[in-house]
């Protein structure tokens, strides 16, 4: 939600009068980043340099008013926007981006922050908010949880070399925790109160029933049970993250005496749900759907196999839920047999041979579940059987092709088995196919309404396929990387493999010429 008091257009270039007072200047910031939000489906470069003009504005408003709310509210918020959209989205490549100079000069003046600063520029919103009002800002911290979450993934992400680090990420989950906690008590409260307010109401007879607009005008900021129910899943997600870099029983222990009173909290508050929002008759609160129900039953379990220090916990973890026709669930599945592995690597384990063959195989079949799935709803999709809301044809391609390349990836690693010497020249083949059929799926059309971030998503798994290719057939001069990568893209996709085992030693080979 964004405070505001919008106009109906924005250009580039600006024009009229220049604004003053602080909230003239908040006003002509609105309208800048409502015009970013309206040309970041099709193009990244310009939706930047409104954002960016956006910031300044926030800023020099706050020179004038350091404690100026609105201003606090919608910069935490923005600052956060673009991180997700430009540096979490795995299909925007920086050099890429036009006329972007000041939002790419990695300065205090860049709309693009570190991580780390967009959290301390969130706890300052936070602090002077709640000094200054009396009305609960339940969104901003909520975001301001989510950021830290963020923080705690990017770190999981670049692996702890030192307990202190650890340390660190655990003191961000905690932070996380209690800023959901918040968010979450205050959703609770209020659904629980308009749940009451609903069922006290008379009768609506039926030539009486509002309109949709005045219904949505009526709830638009009403928290609903899916309300409640996505800040369960995060909070599940959040844990879930520490326990997957958790390759010893100490780091265990240690996020789950961080975690486990806040854990008890979310069970009680998502049971709750499922008892009171699965069947409900009333139309202004409206149950959740079974996607919903699902969504959660297998974040649970997912969170639940994050613990798990060993193939037959965390198989047993999996095999408690027959969910087996779910994309999410299998990929989620799948995942969580990977992080099992990388576990066993950080703690330096010796792995049985026979032990890692029977994983792989596993993590194998659940893929080639999830293709069939995956293929079924993109054949329907093309068929318009199904009505493609957007991107979901982009979105199923780039899937199936991340489906083809952790495949391929499996084929490697059991080529280079003791298990699989015998089967090695096939295994490698294989690899060989799977990675040809992402590079085709890769090259097929989204559709007509497939965003520009969902066409570089799709781009993007092209380069992940051609890269891979490129280190089985060696071809790692700069000359062949950049002509069959590209030169903007080849340093990191190698990057990239560099931290996968199967890879790394061509990975790095090739980047010794970046």
């Amino acid at each position: 939600m964004k405070v505001n008091g919008l106009s109906e257009t924005s250009n580039e270039s600006g024009g009229g009068r220049e604004p003053k007072t602080v909230n003239e200047i908040f006003d002509q910031a609105t309208q800048e980043e409502e015009s970013g939000d309206r040309w970041l489906s099709s193009d990244l470069s310009k939706a930047l340099r409104f954002y960016q003009r956006a910031y300044s504005l926030y800023m020099q408003a706050l020179n004038i008013d350091v404690s100026h709310l609105d201003t606090r509210y919608n910069a935490s918020r923005l600052l956060f926007t673009v991180y997700t959209e430009y540096i979490k989205n795995e299909g925007v490549n920086l050099t890429d981006l036009n006329n972007c100079d000041l939002a790419l000069s990695r300065t205090d003046a860049s709309v693009i922050q570190p991580l780390q600063n967009i959290c301390q520029f969130f706890q300052i919103s936070l602090e002077l908010v709640s000094q200054a009002s009396s009305r609960f800002a339940w969104d901003l911290y909520y975001n301001a949880a989510l950021c830290y979450f963020e923080y705690v993934e990017e770190e999981t992400r670049n692996g702890y070399e030192t307990m202190a680090q650890f340390s660190q990420v655990m003191d961000a989950m905690q932070i996380s925790q209690r800023l959901l906690s918040s968010a979450l008590q205050y959703q609770v409260k209020e659904l629980k109160q308009f749940t009451e307010k609903v069922g006290k109401a008379e009768p609506i007879i039926h030539s009486e029933v509002p309109t949709a607009r005045d219904t949505i005008a009526e709830i638009e900021d009403t928290i609903l049970p899916s309300t409640v129910l996505e800040t369960c899943l995060n909070c599940y997600r959040l844990v879930s993250t520490s326990y997957e870099d958790s390759w010893s029983e100490e780091r265990l222990s240690l996020v789950a005496n961080a975690s486990d009173e806040f854990i008890n909290v979310v069970d009680s508050i998502s049971s709750g749900l499922l008892d009171n929002y699965t069947n409900s008759s009333n139309e202004i609160v409206p149950s959740l759907t079974e996607d919903e129900i699902n969504e959660l039953k297998i974040t649970k379990i997912s969170f639940l196999a994050s613990k798990s220090l060993t193939f037959a916990e965390c198989e047993a973890v999996w095999q408690s839920e027959p969910l087996l026709d779910l994309v999410d669930k299998l990929l989620l599945e799948a995942g969580s047999y990977r992080t099992l592995l990388d576990k066993l690597d950080e703690s330096l384990a010796v792995v049985d041979d026979k032990l890692k063959w029977q994983v792989l195989s596993v993590m194998d079949t659940k893929y080639k579940e999830c293709y069939k799935v995956l293929k079924k709803q993109l054949d329907q999709l093309k068929k318009r059987s199904v009505e493609d809301t957007g991107d979901d044809k982009s979105n199923i391609i780039s899937q199936i092709c991340s489906v083809f390349i952790e495949q391929a990836d499996i084929e490697v690693e059991r080529s280079m088995l003791e298990s699989g010497q015998k089967y090695h020249d096939v295994l490698v083949k294989n690899s060989y196919n799977l990675l040809k059929n992402s590079l085709v799926y890769s090259k097929q059309g989204g559709g007509l309404r497939e965003s520009v971030s969902g066409k570089l998503v799709r781009e993007k798994r092209r380069r992940e396929t051609l890269a891979r290719l490129c280190i089985l057939d060696g071809k790692l001069s700069r000359t062949e990387l950049s002509s069959i990568v590209g030169a903007n893209y080849w340093p990191q996709e190698m990057s990239d493999l560099a931290d996968v085992s199967v890879y790394s030693e061509g990975a790095k080979s090739a980047l010794t010429q970046a």
